[in-house]
């Protein structure tokens, strides 16, 4: 009775083995994934069979292209996926969660511009990859507002909107403002 006791143990333990996987969040590691983080953390990853490794965006790829090319078994993405799901690309939405878009526009007070209407014809610092600020693209098309998009977000950063280079900044309401209130 030992040995089997032994052996079901053994062959037991090694069906059990974690899984490795990866969760490609759609952002850098902040408080809107924290339910990621607690599950980890609380060991519910573990009771489900699972070794996951959270890792945060890096900004120089597509997240949702790294899902489909097997460099991450899961991803976190936002409203951008019903258009990759339009192209027939082989995801699978496994749980739709609401929350409210972190996306925003700043803009300097000094400008007058204080609403989304006072943007069409505007130099809006925006991002390179048109997934990055989806939900403001279909904000302007539905409200048939036609700024001027200068592209290089990634290179130029928050500082040009202080320095007048542009009229208004696409970010995110979790951090960006946090830097402009630090420059005053």
């Amino acid at each position: 009775m030992r040995l089997f006791f032994i052996l079901f143990f053994t062959i037991s333990a090694s069906l059990l083995a974690n899984e490795k996987v990866v969760l490609q969040l759609k952002w850098l590691h902040q408080f809107q994934f924290a339910g990621y983080y607690a599950a980890k953390e609380k060991g519910f990853y573990d009771e489900l069979g699972l070794d996951v490794e959270i890792r945060e965006r890096d900004r120089s790829k597509n997240n949702i292209e790294q899902v489909i090319n097997g460099e991450a078994e899961y991803g976190i993405a936002d409203s951008v996926l019903l258009l990759y799901r339009s192209k027939k690309e082989p995801l699978v939405i496994v749980t739709p969660i609401f929350q409210h878009s972190p996306g925003v526009i700043l803009t300097l007070k000094s400008s007058g511009i204080d609403s989304p209407y006072k943007l069409d014809n505007k130099k809006l610092l925006f991002y390179k990859k048109d997934a990055d600020g989806f939900g403001i693209l279909a904000m302007f098309e539905h409200l048939n507002i036609e700024p001027f998009f200068d592209r290089t977000k990634d290179k130029k950063g928050f500082t040009s909107l202080i320095k007048n280079e542009v009229d208004a900044y696409a970010g995110y309401l979790s951090n960006e403002p946090f830097y402009f209130k630090e420059k005053k």
